[in-house]
């Protein structure tokens, strides 16, 4: 039998350890929803890049209800064209910004670092 001192020990352990590592679990979703925003940016600036390639007057933002990406109020699509010399192909730049939020008011001062952004250049066909 454990004397009687001890007896509370491990529940105060216990209430002294589980703020750091729900702490430490909530910055592991933030930098797994921010590595997955970065990814499906960069994956909608090839689509649409591409689709502006093939069809220069197609709408860059129809491709947003098939992209993962939950929230579309953080999200800027720029594209412009570059016209190559003469004989030479022009070019389609595809920039893609999206600003995620953050999973909870504590990483709010940090919510400038969750934005994700990519850029796709394409050879117009």
């Amino acid at each position: 039998m454990r004397p009687q001192r001890e007896r509370g020990q491990a529940t105060v352990e216990f209430a002294l350890i589980i703020p750091l590592v729900l702490l430490a679990v909530l910055i592991v979703i933030q930098v797994g929803l921010v590595a997955y925003s970065q990814l499906a940016v960069t994956h909608l600036a090839r689509e649409v890049a591409r689709s502006l390639s093939v069809d220069p007057d197609a709408d860059p933002y129809l491709f947003l209800d098939k992209m993962p990406i939950a929230e579309t109020n953080g999200l800027v699509i720029e594209a412009h064209f570059e016209m190559g010399s003469t004989g030479e192909r022009g070019l389609v730049v595809v920039s893609v910004t999206h600003q995620s939020s953050a999973i909870i008011a504590l990483f709010e001062p940090f919510s400038d670092h969750f934005t994700a952004r990519a850029q796709a250049i394409m050879l117009l066909e």
